[in-house]
């Protein structure tokens, strides 16, 4: 029998699995972690921090493609 699929995808992601704990637990009112820290990283944007503009177009358009020099 084969096995298909990636397996590394069904291995255990214990930070992960923490971090969605801890965002589930967060009670911010009507808005959750996940969209408090979505408007801090846009806030960061527009305020001129690199990281943030860096991580947004990166989430939103995808990594630059890497040269590999032989």
């Amino acid at each position: 029998m084969s096995v298909q699929g990636n397996q590394n995808a069904s291995k255990s992601k214990p930070w992960a699995d923490a971090l969605r704990r801890a965002m589930n637990r967060y009670d911010g009112g009507k808005e959750n972690a996940l969209n408090l820290i979505a408007d801090q990283t846009v806030k960061a944007a527009v305020s001129g921090d690199v990281w943030a503009v860096k991580e947004i177009a990166e989430r939103m358009d995808g990594k630059a493609a890497q040269s590999v020099m032989l």
